[in-house]
């Protein structure tokens, strides 16, 4: 690039100084040549620029002028240039050469043309992806002045975003203004059904089932109209169309994306259908729980029995929605009455059918048969005919003879029971003396021993829950404390001790409800 000189030439000695100025030349003011001289560095500085290359050019493929930006950026120097090595159409490779016939056609017809994505070979034959654009600059000359940017970092960031789709568990899809899909990852081929080459140039319509249209195309306008990430129709139920014509529930997330065309959508996909049939199995589960818990209270007595000379309660307190944990109250045929207390291994909705169905064949025995040991073992046969599983059932079976107080029981594998005397002192200890019913069809239960109850005497029967519960600690409540609490509200009525009692083991085990179903029953002969 040439500096820019002026010359001033005096007038000779002995000319007519009132000749005409044009006669000879002037010199030019100071000024102007000031301004041209801040004129020519701004133009050298622009052209070289290390943003953009610039190149002259002619039609002809040579390459006449280019800057340093554009010769660092392909690897070449200014002997290069010089001795004619850096020719537009030998550093473009020929797949990308048509752009340029095309580019040059347009530029000779119109004058101009619209900048283009191409790659040029550098020195080394490497290649570098750059945006040209052109502008006639010599008609007559067959020149053109070309701008070229490197489009190498952008390139590698838009990789480096095909990448991140490419990872993401969802569907992603990036849509225009227009709704037109311009990138697609292959989770959404596998989840739509369509090849990515089907989708691109597609609206995203394509992929909303017919009867959600018109409300996805407004849901659309309002992202528009008010950009920012969120799911879009947010507490609305969604489907998505695939190929085949199949729909399943879908969760759209969406997020505006500020780029050179314009704001773009990237939407996430991602199909619901497993986590909604998991939500259905847990509404069943519910439904079933509900079921079975109205079942399970409606077979647990509503009220205690009203015993002459006796103060009777109990209470189970599930420790899911309904227990495996049992109590009754059966009249008997002999006028006495039976107490059960009972408990099916594990907890939940399958311990409670099976106490149920113990429920049920346990109130069939009592209508003719009074003996202890023979309704056990009648419910022992049917538990072990009827439990494929591992399922066991431990029971409390009492029969108190009201005129003389006389508790007859047995135990099958149950927790030890207590009778308390009227100073709260341990009279006897109700233990297991056989094993739980549902294991083995041959066990026997023989009736213990009776125990008479005086006045003033107090039987506690409970489930483990009580006594095997744990404190933060890993600590069992345990029978001890069992009593102490009992002994501390003695005095009070029968309903008063089983809530303090379950009250006691809430406190010490520090939780909002028991890890263990808890059944507590309280049977006082009163003074």
């Amino acid at each position: 690039m040439k500096d820019i000189e002026t010359v001033g030439i005096e007038p000779a000695q002995g000319s007519d100084p009132d000749r005409s100025s044009a006669a000879a030349p002037s010199r030019v003011p100071d000024e102007v040549l000031l301004a041209s001289a801040a004129n020519a560095d701004r133009y050298r500085r622009l052209v070289e620029s290390n943003i953009i290359g610039i190149i002259v050019a002619r039609f002809d493929g040579s390459v006449v002028e280019a800057n340093d930006a554009f010769l660092k950026m392909l690897g070449y120097t200014r002997a290069h240039l010089a001795a004619g090595v850096v020719r537009w159409d030998t550093i473009t490779p020929e797949e990308h050469r048509h752009l340029d016939v095309r580019a040059i056609e347009e530029l000779r017809r119109t004058g101009r043309c619209d900048p283009w994505e191409k790659e040029y070979v550098r020195r080394d034959g490497s290649r570098v992806p750059v945006m040209v654009g052109v502008s006639m600059l010599e008609a007559a000359a067959a020149e053109c002045i070309c701008f070229v940017l490197d489009l190498s970092e952008s390139k590698r960031a838009e990789q480096r975003f095909r990448r991140v789709l490419e990872a993401a568990p969802d569907a992603m899809l990036l849509v225009d203004r227009r709704g037109e899909i311009g990138l697609v990852n292959a989770r959404a081929e596998e989840l739509f059904g369509y090849r990515r080459d089907e989708l691109l140039g597609q609206t995203i319509s394509l992929l909303v089932p017919e009867r959600f249209r018109r409300r996805h195309e407004a849901l659309v306008d309002e992202f528009h109209s008010h950009p920012r990430t969120r799911a879009m129709g947010q507490g609305r139920e969604f489907f998505a169309l695939r190929k085949d014509g199949s729909e399943f529930p879908a969760e759209i997330s969406l997020g505006p994306l500020d780029t050179g065309q314009g704001m773009m959508v990237l939407c996430a996909v991602r199909d619901t259908s497993e986590r909604k049939a998991a939500q259905r199995v847990i509404r069943e589960r519910q439904a079933q729980l509900l079921a079975a818990r109205q079942i399970q209270e409606h077979l647990l007595p509503e009220t205690p029995p009203a015993l002459p000379g006796f103060d009777v309660a109990a209470a189970t307190f599930p420790a899911e929605i309904v227990a495996g944990d049992y109590y009754d109250y059966v009249p008997l045929p002999d006028g006495s009455v039976g107490f059960v207390v009972a408990d099916v291994s594990g907890h939940g909705i399958g311990p409670a059918l099976l106490m149920a169905s113990t429920h049920a064949h346990l109130h069939s025995c009592v209508q003719t048969h009074t003996g202890i040991d023979e309704i056990l073992a009648r419910l022992n046969h049917f538990l072990v005919s009827q439990t494929e599983d591992e399922r066991f059932v431990t029971m409390f079976l009492a029969r108190l003879d009201l005129s003389s107080g006389a508790l007859h029981y047995a135990s099958a594998g149950h927790p030890t029971g207590y009778v308390l005397d009227a100073g709260g002192r341990v009279k006897a200890r109700l233990e297991s003396n056989s094993l739980p019913l549902g294991v083995r069809d041959e066990t026997s239960f023989t009736p213990a021993d009776p125990v008479t109850l005086q006045p003033g005497d107090l039987v506690l029967l409970l489930t483990d829950g009580a006594n095997e519960a744990l404190s933060p600690g890993d600590e069992p409540f345990g029978a001890d404390r069992t009593l102490e609490t009992v002994r501390s509200h003695y005095t009070r009525p029968a309903r008063e001790i089983v809530d303090a009692l379950y009250r006691a083991v809430g406190e010490f085990t520090r939780r909002e409800a028991p890890l263990d179903d808890v059944t507590v029953m309280a049977i006082k002969r009163c003074s």
